[in-house]
C-alpha cells in the first residue's frame, strides 16, 4: 500500500486551503497512493495553542458538516481513502479532536482522540474532550524511511511511505 503524507500552512481561508488539499490529494492519487492523510484540523487553521471562546467558530458536526462534503467528495473524485480531522461539535455539547476517513465511495468513519495533551505549551484540555473510545484506526506501514516528494512555493509537503 502506498500512503501520501500531506501537511501544508494555513493559507487565511477553508476556500484556499481546500484548493491547496484539491490539488495536492489528486497528486497524491495520480502518483499511486492508496490512502492519502491530512493535517489535524484539517479545513480549519491549529488554534488549540491558544485560548480564545471565539475559535469554537471552527466546530462543526462530525455528520454533513463541510469538512464531511469536502473531504467525502474528494475520496470519491480521487479513488482514495483519505484521513482528515475536525473540530468536532459533539451532539452532547463537547467539542471533540476527531480524526475521519473516508472511503473511495465516500463513506465514513471516524475515531475521537481519546488522550488529550496537558502542560504549559498546550490549552487543549481548555476545550476538548478526551475519554474512552470504542474503536481505533491501526495503521501498518513498512520500516522503510519517508521520502519528501513536492516542497515547492509555500511550506507544502507531500510525503510518500513506500
Amino acid at each position: 500500500m502506498k500512503i501520501a503524507l500531506i501537511q501544508t500552512n494555513w493559507p487565511g481561508t477553508r476556500e484556499a486551503m481546500t484548493a491547496t488539499y484539491r490539488e495536492l490529494v489528486r497528486e497524491a492519487a495520480e502518483r499511486g497512493a492508496h490512502l492519502v492523510c491530512l493535517q489535524e484540523f484539517t479545513l480549519s487553521p491549529y488554534f488549540a495553542s491558544v485560548i480564545d471562546p471565539a475559535n469554537t467558530m471552527w466546530a462543526e458536526p462530525l455528520h454533513g458538516g463541510e469538512t464531511s462534503r469536502i473531504l467525502g467528495e474528494m475520496a470519491r473524485q480521487n479513488g482514495v481513502h483519505l484521513i482528515g480531522s475536525i473540530f468536532e461539535a459533539g451532539e452532547d455539547g463537547r467539542y471533540w479532536d476527531t480524526a475521519t476517513i473516508y472511503n473511495p465511495a465516500g463513506g465514513a468513519g471516524y475515531t475521537r482522540k481519546v488522550h488529550i495533551p496537558q502542560g504549559k505549551a498546550t490549552t487543549k484540555t481548555t476545550i476538548l474532550a478526551g475519554g474512552m473510545a470504542s474503536q481505533y484506526m491501526r495503521w501498518r506501514a513498512g520500516q522503510r524511511p519517508c521520502r519528501p516528494a513536492t516542497t515547492s512555493g509555500s511550506p507544502k509537503w507531500l510525503v510518500f511511505v513506500p
